[in-house]
């Protein structure tokens, strides 16, 4: 095959370092290829991660509820491929017994699994000849043989994926061959400014040689989005904001979002209206619209909204903590709106509370989603040796219920403004669970006094559990913010009298010189994540 060593030599020194290609079981091939469909891989690759955390086997995801996967999705959009992903599994899980089909024409039969993903998976999981024609594959194709096929429409489709087959049951090694011409088309051949200089195959590109590099591949004529406007209602107390999970349009199925209805640029003030009534929230005062625009995939969606402040929470409304809105998923367009308009704070990781109060009323809970440990650990242990904690520009105060926070701010899920470790207990107990052993890294440590009666004074984070059972902590103690040991299991001992090794640090030293270990002041874990 002429092109073959050329362009897997470029692939093997070129290649980017991508973590879906470091396990090629079918599933993670499968979960690769979905969230990456319409989507920047510098987008998924933190959602992989932690999809993958959550749910490391097919088996797993089957096994979830629906709410906890867009839950995890939200952000990513197009949410048709969360759903599809979730029936696939439980397909793949009751219909094949966990085990993925190993021929296409059966592949492309299960929700979202269409006649690339199957390629795909049937390619780069099992390493046989299957058509697989992306985007970036068509690109090389269309230039490399100047081809004016258009691509884009089911003529030009089905000639590439017949060009990608016959090609692909050539090559020494599929697999290698089609994801090097993936990679090609993603870093070398691209659609604007690509580096032909830099391309292992410019010496047979056909297009380069006929100077119509921009002309290929042949572009259809796109078709004008059209225009969608919705009014919304952002209803929200103190600490809580009225949501409804969509189960009508396709659009945002399944999904949480704040009242609304659709509506045109030209009556936004009477559907409105029609949208209060329909809330019984009459007569409220709301200020002028606030408007965001976002582009989708076929339309422009146009989100237009007033906020109305209520000092308690009315029966009617479907009532979720801000502290919980990272629980539930949201579409990146209602989070957009709700920035905007000044009900949340914001950091990378997704949305964070601005209040953290406790409701007035009982308020519907979600199941929390995979929690972002590896971001608290990572992000913690960098703070080793500091006299204080900073993120995204704040500073933190210099003690340990300062150094907390920060963590959990940085991991995204904000203990409000709870200052003092008695207060963070109390959010914790509120929100989460007080519980008195086996931790797992991400929970909180409390600690008390030592003496009667005992009161809670100092706070740490569990940085990892060891195999003898003794708890790495990071804490501030003594001016920085340092690691110590805790072990449940001994108490009194500082030492092991077996290995030598630390079980307890020293934590607490009394104004009678008495010294307490970590463990002889361990009041309880606390976990939110």
């Amino acid at each position: 095959m002429i092109f073959f060593d050329k362009l897997v030599s470029w692939f093997q020194a070129n290649q980017r370092d991508l973590p879906w290609r470091h396990d090629r079981t079918p599933y993670r091939v499968w979960l690769s290829e979905i969230m990456l469909q319409q989507t920047q891989v510098s987008t998924v690759l933190d959602y992989y991660k932690r999809f993958t955390e959550r749910f490391p086997t097919v088996q797993d995801l089957a096994k979830a509820h629906e709410d906890d996967v867009l839950a995890l999705w939200s952000g990513l959009g197009y949410y048709s491929r969360a759903r599809n992903l979730h029936r696939c599994a439980q397909i793949i899980e009751s219909r094949y017994q966990g085990l993925f089909p190993t021929h296409a024409s059966e592949l492309s039969q299960l929700p979202g699994i269409g006649s690339y993903t199957a390629g795909a998976i049937v390619a780069f999981a099992y390493n046989q000849p299957s058509a697989v024609v992306d985007g970036n594959i068509a690109r090389v194709f269309s230039r490399l043989y100047n081809d004016e096929t258009p691509w884009g429409d089911s003529t030009g489709k089905k000639h590439f994926e017949q060009m990608s087959l016959e090609l692909a049951q050539e090559a020494p090694d599929c697999r290698l061959w089609q994801e090097s011409l993936m990679e090609l088309g993603a870093l070398v051949c691209k659609p604007t400014h690509p580096d032909c200089h830099h391309c292992p195959l410019l010496s047979g590109c056909r297009a380069h040689q006929q100077q119509n590099i921009p002309e290929r591949p042949v572009k259809l004529l796109k078709t004008q989005k059209s225009r969608l406007d919705r009014v919304c209602a952002l209803v929200h107390t103190s600490d809580a904001i009225w949501l409804e999970k969509n189960q009508q349009d396709l659009l945002f199925k399944g999904l949480y979002a704040p009242p609304n209805a659709l509506s045109s640029p030209r009556s936004l003030e009477e559907d409105f209206q029609t949208l209060t009534r329909t809330l019984e929230l009459k007569n409220k005062s709301c200020g002028s619209f606030i408007s965001i625009e976002r582009t989708l995939s076929h339309r422009n969606l146009h989100l237009h909204a007033k906020v109305i402040s209520m000092k308690n929470a009315v029966p009617k409304g479907h009532w979720i903590l801000k502290s919980d809105l990272r629980k539930v998923g949201l579409s990146a367009a209602f989070k957009a709106l709700l920035l905007k308009a000044g009900l949340l704070c914001w950091v990378l990781s997704g949305p964070v509370a601005c209040v953290h109060n406790r409701p007035s009323i009982r308020y519907i809970r979600q199941a929390i989603p995979a929690a972002p440990t590896t971001d608290a650990v990572s992000y913690a242990r960098s703070l080793i040796g500091q006299k204080a904690a900073q993120w995204n520009g704040k500073t933190y105060r210099a003690d340990c219920s300062g150094t907390v926070r920060a963590i959990y701010d940085a991991a995204g899920w904000p203990l409000g403004n709870a200052e003092g470790t008695k207060a963070i207990y109390k959010v914790v107990k509120d929100s989460g669970q007080i519980f008195s052993k086996n931790p797992k890294p991400g929970d909180l440590i409390f600690f008390h006094t030592g003496n009667q009666p005992k009161s809670l004074n100092h706070i740490g984070f569990v940085e990892a559990i060891q195999p003898d059972q003794t708890i790495l902590l990071i804490h501030h103690m003594s001016g920085l913010i340092v690691r110590s040991r805790m072990n449940l299991n001994y108490p009194n001992l500082q030492i092991s009298p077996k290995d030598k090794t630390r079980l307890n640090h020293i934590l607490r030293r009394s104004g009678n010189g008495k010294s307490y270990t970590a463990a002889e002041v361990f009041d309880s874990f606390g976990r939110i994540l």
